[in-house]
């Protein structure tokens, strides 16, 4: 799947938090946290092209869709970082899409993880620096 970077619209001031603006509607600002500066990249990537429904018919609300790229441009296939993301209102099923492995539902959002706690936020702890978040359900 071809991946669309979306230019203006992640920011950062010390490469350990970055800070990723959706662009659709159905999207949300989340922010993406490091345990220590990096020497990657974030960028924001479009959402046009990720599936439009789950396995049942359910329709999928992508929440963002980002990625980690290193000094060369290529995607980084191994890191551990956190994902804040804004809760889910109603009952959700969290999805991620990843081109390797296709649409999973594997990650539930937690309100609890390794950095420190931002009230209000969910947080979501990842090693993969290409997924794509979405979920169904009421939010």
């Amino acid at each position: 799947m071809a991946k669309h970077i979306v230019h203006g619209k992640v920011c950062t001031c010390d490469y350990q938090i970055f800070k990723v603006k959706g662009t659709a509607r159905s999207e949300q600002e989340i922010q993406v946290h490091f345990s220590r500066p990096v020497p990657y990249r974030v960028v924001k990537l479009s959402i046009k092209d990720l599936p439009r429904r789950d396995k049942k018919g359910q329709p999928i609300r992508w929440i963002n869709n980002f990625g980690i790229i290193d000094h060369q441009g290529r995607y980084v296939k191994e890191v551990s970082y956190t994902v804040f993301l804004r809760p889910l209102r109603g009952r959700n099923r969290v999805f991620i899409y990843r081109d390797r492995s296709g649409l999973r539902t594997d990650k539930t959002p937690r309100s609890r993880g390794s950095k420190p706690s931002m009230p209000g936020w969910v947080q979501v702890n990842f090693n993969t620096g290409d997924p794509a978040v979405g979920s169904t359900g009421g939010g």
